[in-house]
């Protein structure tokens, strides 16, 4: 609440999203949003800036112990092949999706590395 209160000021200050999104190092998207809540607050149309009860929804995660595991016995049985024959990233993303497993390359990429 603190954040928002400094926020709120240097906006009073400066009267810009931007500027204040500059001084403070956040988007200016984050200014837009406190300032418009604050505005809402003032007026009674919303009866706190930050909600005390605030719920933040993380989505579960995707690679679970079963996807962690097919994985590395991937690796584990291409580790003694050719490099060019090994299965790389893709090709183990690629099979992980025909098998019926929703993820992203990106999330098979940082667990293959």
């Amino acid at each position: 609440m603190a954040t928002v209160k400094k926020l709120l000021e240097s906006y009073e200050r400066t009267g810009s999203y931007r500027r204040t999104a500059r001084e403070m190092g956040i988007a200016h998207n984050t200014v837009r949003k406190y300032v418009l809540r604050a505005q809402a607050a003032r007026e009674g149309v919303i009866e706190e800036i930050v909600p005390r009860d605030r719920e933040i929804h993380q989505p579960s995660r995707v690679v679970t112990p079963e996807i962690r595991g097919m994985i590395h016995r991937i690796l584990e049985k291409n580790r003694k092949k050719p490099k060019k024959q090994r299965c790389n990233a893709k090709l183990i993303w690629q099979y992980l999706l025909a098998s019926g497993y929703l993820l992203s390359y990106s999330t098979v990429k940082r667990e293959v590395a």
